[in-house]
C-alpha cells in the first residue's frame, strides 16, 4: 500500500512569505480588491479618530477580515475558472 501524499514542511517565514505575497497579488492584481483594502484603512482611520472602544475595534476589524478574505476567495475562484476554460463560458459566469 502506498504511502498517503504528505506536503512538504514549511517554516513560520515561508508560510508568512506566501500570505504576504498573495495579498500583494490582491491589491496589484484586482481593482476591486485595491477599493476594500483603501476603504479599509480608511474605516480604521476614522475609528481612530472617533476613539471607537476595544469592543467595537473586534467588530470592525473582523468585518475588515472577512470583506477581505471574501474578496480574496473570490478572485481565486475566478483565477481558478479562467485556468479551466479561458473562453466564455456561461456556466462558469454563473457560479
Amino acid at each position: 500500500m502506498r504511502e498517503p501524499y504528505r506536503p512538504p514542511q514549511r517554516t513560520w517565514y515561508q508560510k508568512f512569505r506566501c500570505a504576504f505575497r498573495g495579498l500583494r497579488l490582491g491589491v496589484r492584481g484586482q481593482g476591486s480588491y485595491l477599493v476594500h483594502f483603501v476603504m479599509a484603512g480608511l474605516v480604521l482611520l476614522a475609528a481612530a479618530v472617533l476613539r471607537v472602544e476595544r469592543t467595537e475595534w473586534c467588530v470592525l476589524l473582523l468585518c475588515i477580515t472577512v470583506v477581505l478574505a471574501a474578496e480574496m476567495f473570490n478572485s481565486a475562484l475566478e483565477h481558478l475558472a479562467r485556468a479551466l476554460d479561458r473562453s466564455e463560458n456561461r456556466h462558469l459566469g454563473s457560479a
